[in-house]
């Protein structure tokens, strides 16, 4: 077992780059959602083709999009937005189940209506929604 003097010795070690973390991996998701949120056009969610991309932008598409997915899904359990979170890293990445995993999380009703709320707050146009999701 670890004793409370080792943890202590840890910390007062990387102090600064923990500090570090922890602002980033709370500004880091507001900004992500934010992003995605207010400047996508309105007809973002109904096209999910993907479309072709270089290799190495897709791959850094991937690096960014993996944090932030795996992010939102600890928030999940945690306080905060984690199902918002979950979906934007989708919505930045070009993984295989990216159109599967988005039409699964946007057919929750209260989360579309967390982010049309975001964008009338904005002043912008709230978003239009696939047919499939509408109830």
């Amino acid at each position: 077992m670890i004793s409370l003097e080792a943890i202590s010795s840890i910390y007062d070690q990387y102090q600064i780059w923990i500090n570090v973390f922890v602002v980033a991996s709370l500004v880091f998701p507001i900004l992500a959602i934010l992003s995605i949120v207010l400047f996508a056009p309105v007809d973002f969610w109904l096209h999910s083709a993907k479309r072709a991309r270089f290799p190495l932008i897709q791959f850094i598409r991937n690096i960014v999009a993996l944090p932030v997915i795996l992010t939102g899904i600890v928030l999940c359990f945690l306080p905060g937005q984690g199902l918002l979170l979950v979906l934007v890293g989708f919505a930045i990445s070009d993984l295989p189940l990216k159109s599967k995993m988005t039409n699964r999380l946007l057919r929750n009703k209260q989360l579309r209506v967390s982010i049309d709320r975001l964008r009338t707050l904005a002043n912008k146009k709230k978003f239009l929604w696939p047919d499939d999701f509408k109830s």
